[in-house]
């Protein structure tokens, strides 16, 4: 299943909590008293703790979806017995048939605390053989999206290669087919360090191995550890799966790294609304659902009160987190194929300028392709071009601003032709899209012949970006040969090619979002 028809909320802004972590405070009373605040925060998922023995009640689940909230239900049990799998098809599909979507059973196994009997030497395959009957017992049912297990960060058994392994079994073992209605979860925390942690992931940062973060490195401990795991989901499932997040967010007084300033309460509610926005922004990429705020509220007693956002009898314990959520401005995410109508721009003067995104792309195919060039190559560039820049909207490249004007990101001037115009003009808010997110569409001016992997160039495997032949006539490489050869483009338009046809040649598995003019009958539509 692609990952935009995954089940979400009406009008989704990813903001999430998770509850009470126990299982008795599903009163009516506690409901209500709590809703109204998570409506008001803008929040749209909620992991509920349910017990493996009984439904939580009908009226908490039924109301949260009223308020157009999301369920995420996470079934607690322990792994000393297999599962009746009986038992748990029926509580399923209790929930499936209240209209919850997502269920994941257990939590963080690679904790030693988490097991009567510890065996680190074969403990995935150990879970694996828990977890697989319930993955499958899930899979079954209408409706249902089975979550494989949130791991704890690092712990006892390193949470990469824990997950890893498991994803080992699930090949091995012929049960791929789940990977076609399959999430993952994942307890992302920031700690006390930037939201930028550890972002490009193990691509970008090599120099991070398990228990091991030598200084002026980062590793997968912090906001964007979703990036390190997707990784590993790409290249065991053949694809992006979507994350639903289990817990996350800042803790009062953590100061896991000594850099950076333990956090505060100040700090605690800037961090909050940053996290917030980035989910409503889409700044994120696609397979990242929700975030599931830690947590919204415990008892006194409970070894989690001093992170809790409400005291039980719902008055505010972290204050100004709560008035910065509820006095954000509260937007639907909007889809990742949808292209941004502008972008910031660092300009050559270090100014930060907004431009029209349509504008902006004429000034860049004016200068990467330049005029009197076969039309359908000069429509593939302003896809292309267009596509590089929405995703950096996303993705910033230079802090508050997208891109810059400069061959770091694309090269662009105020100058205008009317064809390069016209290329832009046909394809107006086109973008590359691969497993439901914009893509960042490399190009280049010309190759050998034959374009590169990503991953033979960088050090990221990108899924859309693999060896392609090319008929752009030259023997020797000219720029990083990744992704879309700009000579081989011209050469594919001169031979009746369409910018699509061109597109989805040089982008593996690509899909165009937004409409195209069709090409003239002339080969050359210069």
């Amino acid at each position: 299943m692609e990952i935009a028809k995954y089940p979400r909320p009406p009008r989704d802004t990813g903001v999430g909590f998770h509850w009470i972590p126990d299982e008795q405070h599903y009163g009516k009373s506690v409901l209500d008293a709590f809703l109204p605040e998570l409506i008001a925060m803008g929040t749209s998922w909620l992991v509920l703790p349910s017990p493996l023995d009984r439904p939580i009640p009908e009226y908490s689940v039924k109301s949260l979806l009223g308020a157009n909230i999301e369920p995420v239900i996470k079934i607690n049990t322990t792994y000393d017995c297999c599962l009746d799998q009986q038992h748990l098809r029926r509580l399923c599909e209790t929930y499936a048939h209240w209209g919850v979507h997502y269920i994941f059973i257990f939590d963080q196994p690679n904790l030693m605390r988490e097991w009567k009997q510890w065996n680190a030497l074969d403990l995935p395959d150990c879970f694996m053989d828990y977890l697989l009957p319930c993955l499958e017992t899930m899979f079954a049912i209408n409706d249902i999206v089975p979550v494989f297990t949130p791991l704890a960060p690092e712990g006892n058994y390193h949470d990469l290669e824990f997950l890893k392994r498991c994803l080992d079994v699930v090949n091995s073992k012929g049960k791929d087919y789940l990977y076609d209605k399959l999430a993952i979860g994942i307890h992302n925390y920031a700690a006390n360090k930037p939201l930028t942690w550890g972002k490009g992931g193990q691509a970008d940062w090599p120099c991070a191995q398990p228990y091991r973060c030598p200084p002026g490195c980062e590793n997968h401990c912090g906001f964007s550890m979703f990036e390190w795991y997707d990784e590993i989901v790409r290249e065991r499932a053949g694809h992006s799966l979507p994350f639903i997040c289990a817990g996350n967010g800042v803790l009062v007084g953590c100061r896991e790294h000594d850099y950076y300033p333990s956090i505060d309460e100040t700090l605690h509610a800037r961090r909050s609304l940053e996290m917030g926005q980035m989910l409503m922004r889409s700044q994120v990429p696609a397979y990242i659902f929700n975030n599931a705020f830690w947590v919204l509220s415990a008892e006194d007693r409970s070894d989690f009160a001093k992170h809790r956002w409400y005291t039980p009898d719902g008055k505010p314990a972290l204050p100004q987190s709560i008035a910065l959520l509820k006095g954000m401005p509260k937007q639907t995410r909007r889809p990742a194929t949808t292209a941004p109508k502008s972008l910031r721009v660092l300009i050559t003067d270090n100014k930060i300028v907004t431009m029209d995104l349509e504008e902006y792309s004429k000034g860049v195919v004016r200068q990467e392709m330049g005029p009197g060039k076969p039309l359908e190559a000069l429509k593939a560039q302003a896809i292309a071009a267009r596509s590089y820049a929405a995703a950096a909207v996303r993705r910033p490249r230079h802090g508050d601003a997208a891109v810059c004007t400069t061959t770091h990101c694309q090269v662009w001037s105020p100058r205008r032709y009317e064809d390069t115009n016209r290329a832009v003009d046909e394809t107006t808010g086109a973008v590359v899209t691969y497993d439901g997110d914009i893509v960042s569409t490399y190009y280049f001016g010309h190759c050998d012949g034959q374009t590169r992997n990503s991953e033979d160039v960088w050090r990221g495997a990108l899924p859309y970006c693999r060896s392609v032949p090319c008929i752009c006539g030259y023997k020797t490489m000219y720029g990083h040969g990744i992704g879309m050869c700009q000579r081989g483009a011209m050469a594919m338009a001169e031979q009746g090619a369409t910018c699509e046809e061109i597109i989805k040649y040089y982008y593996t598995g690509v899909t165009i979002v937004g409409n195209v003019a069709p090409p003239l009958p002339n080969k050359l539509q210069t």
